[in-house]
């Protein structure tokens, strides 16, 4: 007698780890092999039919993520102004940031540097220049 083949519930490419399910009548076994932190790690649990606590293996389910990173002109304005209020020039250092890509020419004070480095260098060359010919239409 065989063993049922597994079919793979999902691969996380973060984690580098694979979700198999295998059915065997009423019972399903869930096997999780995965490498966190350059080890190897393996993980099994037996369902059985009874088990009201198991996610119904035979649907998929959605998941709807979030946009947690801030608009590219909010990220602007607080940028500029915690580079004004602590006496910077913020033309001068925004410009040297999105040349080098080094995010020491941005201060920390208010958390402008942490929130500059969620958004891409080519995003906001991408808007100022969106602004930029809109304002000279506008003209």
């Amino acid at each position: 007698m065989g063993l049922a083949p597994f079919s793979i519930l999902y691969y996380n490419t973060i984690e580098y780890g694979l979700m198999l399910s295998q059915t065997t009548g009423q019972d399903t076994a869930v096997r999780t092999v995965g490498c966190a932190n350059g080890k190897l790690r393996e993980d099994s649990k037996d369902y059985s039919h009874k088990d009201r606590n198991m996610a119904d293996l035979q649907r998929t389910q959605s998941f709807a993520a979030q946009d947690n990173n801030p608009k590219v002109s909010e990220v602007l304005e607080r940028v500029y102004g915690a580079l004004t209020e602590k006496g910077y020039n913020p033309v001068n250092q925004m410009v040297g940031y999105i040349m080098s890509g080094d995010p020491t020419y941005i201060t920390n004070y208010r958390g402008a540097r942490s929130l500059i480095s969620k958004v891409e260098r080519d995003e906001i060359v991408e808007e100022l220049i969106r602004v930029y010919i809109r304002t000279m239409k506008g003209r």
